[in-house]
This record gives C-alpha cells, structure tokens and sequence, in this order.
C-alpha cells in the first residue's frame, strides 16, 4: 500500500532516455506520448478490479477509453471486445525551450513508472493481436503516431516554477538575473478546453489539453490534428466507451461496415429483435441464442442447420458439419 501520493517534486533534475533503449519514445512527431494498460497487478489501491484474495494475470485496470482498431491489418474491437483498458498521457511545447518540452521525459517516468505501474500496479499492453499478427502489437507507451486509434485519453500536465533573483549591478548599474536553482514541478491533471466549445474548459483529457496548448501558441494546429488520428473522440471528451466514433472512422477509411456483437440462433444472422442483441447474458439466458460478431462469417457460409454434405468446411463459426456419408447438416 501507497503512503502519501507523490505529485510535487521540487530541485528535480531534467531526465533524458537512452536513444537505443527507447527509441519508440525519441522524436515524436506530434509533440504527445500515451500509454495504454491492459492489467491490474496491484490490490487495495482504489485503481482497477484487482482483489486482495485474487490478483491474478487477468486483473483489469479501470477502463477510460475504447480500443478502435490496430493496424496494419485494421482488425477491430467493436463492444469493448479488447477488454477493458485505460490510456493515460502527456503533450509538450513546440519549443525545445519550454519547461513542457525540457522536462517531457520527467512527465513519462510520472506517468508511466509512478502513477501507473507503482501507485496503481497497471503494466502490460492493452491487447496482443489475436491472430498472432505481430505487425499489429500494440506497444505499451510510446509516441502517439505510433499507437492505435482510440476513443481518449487521461492526461497529466506540468506546473512548474523557477525562481530568479533580480539585482542592480553597483559598479554598471545594469539589471542582473540569477536563478535560485530552485526548480520546483507539479504533476496535475492536465487542464485543457474543449474542442467543440473553447471557452469550456475539460478536465484530464488528453485531446482537450491540445486545445488548451493551441491557444497559448504552443503546439500547431497541425500537430494538434495529428494527434486526434489517434484520439477519435476528441469531441467528446467525457465519453470513455465511444463505440461511435470508431465506427464512424473506420467506416469512412475503410469503405467497410463496422462488425458488431449480436444474439443469434444460426450462427449467420443477428437476432430481429433489440432486446437479444443487447448483451451475452441477455442473448444465452432470455432469448436462447449464442453471441458472435456479425462478420466471423462470409457471405457464402453454411447458417446453423444448413446442409453441408458437399461443403465440410463451409460452416460459419462456431459450426461445424456433421452427419454420414450420405447427408451432413451444419450443427
């Protein structure tokens, strides 16, 4: 268990990242890293389903955002089907001057190594490919060009001070500046404003936050745009599991319809009727069906019943043909 949370460091030093070892984390186009976690490892912190009599691998972290799709090979999450994750990052200056920019990797180790992996017990990426693909892996941290569309992302901001001592010179008489080498950092949720409505300003949202650095003239609409390719809901910032979004976005680049989760009874169609397609346990218990993603089976696959005696292999999921030699029906 956690004492008191560690959020004001004060004669901190600026932290760098071997090039070689975190290369993913090195130039990053957009100004903006995220993290996103895909497990709870720790009990008793308020963070999280992990249990203090049961803390296993499969432990969830809070979930705050929605997994839209990895790439290249676009496979989907519709209905939150990556289970649940949480996304937590930072944005910095243009700058390299700026305190944002000159302390970006301070705010990494914050986020990442304390206020996730210590304070909360959150590790492990948010989801491994299912189909083994490993040009779709899914990096834990890294710059935000390089992580998969999602619905949003908490965000973490610096507030930092330095303070100098002005003096008159006695012989020139000219005004002298001396920092006190008093460097003093706080780590707060970002405050940003939001994209829809400016003058309304948006709590520990990563998107809203690019907003905010916009107006000040520190970060380019550009970069800002480049940033949303990879937080879709950067509209709605208060809505963590925006199924919508993705499925708006992955239509229109795609040209494809979005899969989604149903009830049915052959393995082919979707349920008629709303109230079966609500949910699996709505689907098993109430309308007696099983639940599948409308697109695990082609246009030509075999429903449930269907005779396959010339087709073995032509069953849709998870059907298979069974029968003698003479007549096969998919059950």
């Amino acid at each position: 268990m956690l004492g008191k949370r560690l959020t004001h460091i004060t004669r901190p030093r600026v932290m760098e990242l071997p090039a070689a070892m975190f290369e993913n984390l090195q130039n990053c186009e957009y100004q903006s890293i995220m993290c996103c976690f895909g497990r709870d490892h720790q009990s008793e912190d308020n963070n999280g389903n992990c249990k203090l009599e049961k803390c296993g691998k499969n432990a969830d972290p809070m979930d705050n955002s929605n997994l839209c799709w990895t790439e290249p090979s676009f496979t989907t999450y519709p209905n939150h089907e990556e289970g649940k994750t949480h996304c937590h990052g930072f944005a910095w200056a243009e700058d390299d001057n700026d305190f944002l920019s000159q302390l970006k990797y301070n705010n990494f180790f914050y986020v990442s190594m304390y206020d996730h992996l210590y304070s909360r017990g959150y590790v492990q990426n948010q989801v491994v490919h299912k189909s083994g693909n490993s040009n779709d892996y899914v990096p834990m941290c890294s710059c935000i060009e390089n992580m998969p569309p999602v619905s949003r992302s908490d965000c973490t901001q610096l507030d930092v001070a330095l303070t100098f001592r002005l003096m008159v010179d006695s012989k020139s008489g000219f005004l002298t500046a001396a920092s006190e080498n008093d460097l003093d950092i706080e780590f707060n949720a970002c405050q940003g404003y939001d994209y829809s409505n400016p003058l309304r300003q948006e709590n520990n949202d990563l998107a809203s936050y690019a907003v905010r650095l916009v107006a000040e003239g520190k970060m380019s609409t550009a970069t800002q745009y480049g940033m949303y390719e990879t937080l879709l809901g950067y509209a709605s910032p208060n809505s963590n599991n925006n199924e919508a979004v993705c499925k708006e976005e992955y239509e229109e680049l795609t040209g494809e319809a979005y899969p989604r989760w149903c009830c049915t009874h052959d393995y082919k169609t979707c349920h008629t009727q709303s109230f079966c397609n609500r949910d699996k346990s709505v689907c098993r218990r109430e309308c007696g069906g099983e639940w599948i993603r409308d697109d695990w089976c082609p246009a030509d696959g075999i429903p449930k019943w269907g005779e396959c005696t010339n087709n073995v292999d032509g069953c849709c999921a998870p059907g298979k043909c069974e029968g003698n030699q003479y007549y096969k029906q998919c059950l």
